[in-house]
């Protein structure tokens, strides 16, 4: 028999997770391993992919499921069920975070770590063993169910490198099928420098994920430094273009101690400018300092609400005087940041959206504000919340629904209440430079009035993409030297032209 696993995709080529998988079998068996991008943009892409199936003798399949795309891994994995006789492995947010609906649609699930497990039941699977033992894995088998014990990894830098490479990686897309030409890392460098998150944000899979493991005391952890900095020497060395260094960790630089070695190390071994995500919790003056004069570029936070009645129903860990004192240490140190806003939550009035959008008016300019439409991932706080109290049903669910999109950017025509668009649209407009704060107050006045043709065209041109990149651009821009905002203008204007 042929060794060869298929991994998928679905709707995206980063696939990180997937490429965590892919290294390790790669390096530790002598199993082939494609990895496959498959999107739902065709109608002849099932074909396509029976097709990939049959022509690279593939003999088992694994499926990388989000929640919101869980009706087109059910497709996926039914296709393959009815013209294969191999077995769909399903591993992922969604399955991590509920782990029976997804054996209701998947015969193997692979939960928390599977780097190690997914080796042994391959390894196992092709050597013709029973694989129904193999622990991190459950099996749907004519007896019933078979739920095997979790191991979790604690020292995370026994994993392989993520794998970025091009070979044996494909697209089916748009009616085709083409082997990947140029890697999604060729000039920003992801990397994952941790495994979970320390907080309990009603909102997110996290908490859900690390219950699910049961060993929640152990699912928050990070890699030492040393193997973080040999990755992405081996990443600069097999991509020479990179340009950047996004670290994709939950929360950056919780330890004191690593904070410091890895100050050190970044600024003698790797010199390239970097992004992170963290809480300003966990963030001052001397540690943003030490960040901007190895390479800091840009930081995001979530801010989520300024209400405090909605800051509670999240959970969220800091205080606004805090996100507050963080805003001027970044503008100090002129590093670009970013705040995630969630709107269109059914328990959030007017009131609460306005509480948030004043107290954006109170930070110091530029920034960005992502908004991010309320997702009902299951099995978390808020979503229970939400059930009990029938703000929503088990049809609103994540996955469950065609989900409205998978950008985190809210679009004009995606808001569920329409009352509460245009005060979502200000929101966006709060971290502009070239918007004053007057203008935006002035705007919130057309609220309480029945201009709804005037407001819904001002939501519609500032909820568009357009505007989009248009505030990344000068929010981005105006943190840099004149010099640089010159050469970025100028080359968006070229761009311009050359499109025309």
């Amino acid at each position: 028999m042929q060794k060869t696993i298929g991994l998928i995709a679905l709707n995206q080529n980063e696939a990180c997770g997937l490429r965590y998988l892919a290294s390790y079998l790669k390096k530790n068996t002598d199993v082939h391993v494609c990895l496959v991008y498959y999107y739902d943009d065709d109608e002849n892409n099932l074909e396509l992919l029976n097709e990939f199936i049959r022509e690279n003798n593939i003999k088992l399949v694994g499926v990388s499921v989000f929640s919101s795309l869980k009706r087109l891994a059910i497709k996926v994995t039914d296709e393959i069920k009815n013209k294969h006789n191999i077995p769909v492995i399903w591993g992922g947010p969604h399955v991590n975070s509920d782990p029976n609906d997804a054996i209701a649609h998947a015969e193997i699930i692979g939960l928390h770590d599977c780097e190690i497990q997914l080796k042994n039941l391959v390894t196992k699977y092709f050597d013709g063993q029973d694989i129904t033992n193999t622990n991190n894995f459950w099996f749907k088998t004519n007896n019933g169910i078979i739920k095997n014990p979790i191991q979790i990894v604690e020292n995370i830098d026994e994993f392989d490198f993520p794998d970025w490479g091009i070979e044996d990686k494909y697209y089916i897309k748009g009616g085709k099928v083409e082997a990947e030409t140029e890697s999604p890392a060729q000039n920003w460098y992801r990397v994952f420098g941790s495994r979970g998150c320390p907080y309990q944000c009603s909102y997110c899979a996290n908490k859900v994920i690390k219950i699910n493991s049961g060993a929640p005391a152990k699912y928050y952890r990070v890699r030492s430094v040393k193997n973080i900095m040999t990755e992405i020497e081996a990443a600069i060395k097999k991509f020479p273009n990179t340009r950047e260094i996004i670290f994709y960790d939950e929360l950056f630089g919780v330890n004191p101690d690593w904070f410091e070695e890895f100050c050190r190390e970044y600024s003698t071994r790797i010199k390239l400018p970097f992004g992170i995500q963290s809480n300003p919790v966990n963030m001052n003056d001397e540690k943003i300092k030490k960040l901007k004069d190895i390479g800091l570029k840009h930081m995001s936070f979530g801010l989520q609400s300024a209400s405090e009645r909605m800051r509670k129903i999240y959970q969220r860990p800091e205080t606004l005087a805090k996100i507050q004192e963080i805003n001027q240490i970044l503008h100090k140190h002129k590093i670009i940041h970013h705040f995630d806003v969630i709107v269109d939550n059914p328990l959030e009035t007017k009131h609460d959206l306005i509480d948030t959008l004043n107290f954006l008016l109170t930070l110091k300019k530029p920034f960005l504000t992502k908004t991010f439409d309320l997702s009902h991932l299951p099995q978390t706080d808020l979503t229970n919340k939400l059930l009990a109290e029938n703000y929503i049903t088990q049809d609103d669910l994540e996955g469950n629904k065609i989900h409205k999109t998978l950008s985190w950017r809210v679009k004009d025509d995606e808001i569920d209440d329409q009352k509460q668009k245009f005060i979502i649209t200000l929101i966006q407009l709060t971290g502009n430079v070239a918007v004053h704060n007057w203008l935006i107050k002035r705007l919130l006045w057309l609220e309480n009035t029945e201009l709804n043709k005037l407001k819904n065209q001002i939501s519609k041109f500032i909820l568009s993409e357009k505007f989009y990149h248009f505030n990344v651009l000068v929010n981005s821009a105006t943190q840099q030297k004149k010099s640089i905002v010159t050469k970025k203008i100028l080359k968006h204007l070229l761009l311009k032209v050359k499109k025309t």
